[in-house]
């Protein structure tokens, strides 16, 4: 089920800087400036999205860690966490022009694997697909509306 995010307007809410001919990005959780690939200000919406719109509290969501999966090292975008530490939310960001595709799903689902979060979910800025995780023999259940930190 697509949900409709319209992430690319809060893009102007971002504190942006000029460097050496290239636009850089205030990250509000990793507190540096990262370069502004359209990625990058998908995922710093999706911040701010989660922490004004959503509530999520800053200290909870954690960006781009380092993971090893199935022998490869990898980096998942955004896991948020609940008040013990568990990762309730799994999120692959991509940039508005990839669509949230099978291949989106199955990297996410492979970075699952280690995470084992209670939620995934793929945004580009424009849609999301959000999904509840549950016993490995179900298939997940595809929700309507993003997870917001006050109802889990």
């Amino acid at each position: 089920m697509i949900i409709p995010l319209d992430l690319l307007h809060l893009a102007s809410s971002l504190r942006t800087s000029r460097k050496s001919d290239r636009t850089h990005v205030w990250c509000l959780i990793r507190k540096k400036w990262l370069v502004a690939t359209p990625e990058e200000y998908v995922r710093q919406a999706l911040l701010l999205h989660l922490t004004e719109t959503l509530h999520w509290p800053v200290s909870r969501i954690s960006v781009e860690r380092q993971l090893t999966t199935m022998g490869s090292r990898r980096r998942w975008d955004i896991v948020c966490y609940d008040i013990d530490g568990h990762e309730q939310v799994l999120i692959e960001c991509k940039a508005p022009e990839v669509a949230l595709s099978q291949r989106v799903m199955d990297q996410a689902a492979l970075y699952q694997q280690t995470v084992q979060s209670q939620y995934i979910l793929l945004a580009n800025g424009k849609e999301a697909i959000c999904c509840m995780m549950k016993e490995e023999s179900a298939s997940p259940k595809f929700l309507s509306e993003l997870p917001q930190y006050d109802d889990l």
